[in-house]
């Protein structure tokens, strides 16, 4: 969920003026935390059937206390998924061929776009 936040941006409308705000400024909504947790769950699932072991195939470093490794791989799938510039597919983050199966199924799950409801929360189409 950070890594959606951190890597949005938002534009609204204030004083007749585009500002731009940070997702990080505005709290998703429990039904955009339940879905990501969801999607997530189903990834990590899914990755694990494709022999997927983060310890041995994510080649890059990573610090701890930033999170686990499996924290590390959930910020390259939100990446990845909205195909930012960096994710599984990057040379020298994943081995080759599982960096290039789990750019493929993370690309199964749809971008996101978010937006800030009706009561100040972060959603997503």
């Amino acid at each position: 969920m950070t890594t959606l936040q951190w890597s949005s941006h938002i534009e609204i409308e204030k004083d007749g003026e585009t500002v731009y705000l940070d997702g990080l400024d505005f709290e998703p909504t429990k039904e955009l935390e339940e879905r990501i947790q969801h999607e997530w769950d189903d990834f990590e699932n899914k990755a694990l059937e494709l022999g997927f072991d983060p310890e041995i195939h994510r080649t890059a470093s990573y610090d701890p206390s930033q999170g686990t490794i499996w924290d590390h791989v959930a910020h390259d799938w939100m990446l990845t998924r909205n195909r930012h510039g960096s994710g599984f597919w990057e040379p020298g983050r994943y081995a080759p061929d599982m960096g290039k199966k789990l750019t493929d199924l993370a690309h199964t799950y749809s971008e996101l776009y978010v937006f800030v409801d009706e009561n100040g929360n972060l959603e997503a189409d």
